[in-house]
């Protein structure tokens, strides 16, 4: 999908037809998304790191949660 995404700029007739606010909100959405799914991975393994250093799981989420804000 991000090859399909990305080829839309090799035509610009496509271009053309969307406005400005279109493509600005595709972006900002897909931005979002890739923000979102870059943390959730870094959390968990933050919480895997402190599950494998001793702490309980219950403990391990509590830091992770910390450490992340």
């Amino acid at each position: 999908s991000t090859a399909v995404g990305a080829a839309v700029v090799f035509f610009p007739a496509l271009v053309k037809m969307t406005s400005r606010r279109v493509l600005a909100s595709s972006l900002g959405f897909s931005a979002g998304v890739m923000s979102y799914v870059s943390f959730v991975e870094i959390f968990t393994k933050s919480t895997a790191s402190f599950e494998d250093a001793g702490f309980s799981e219950s403990d391990a989420y509590l830091y992770s949660t910390l450490c992340f804000f």
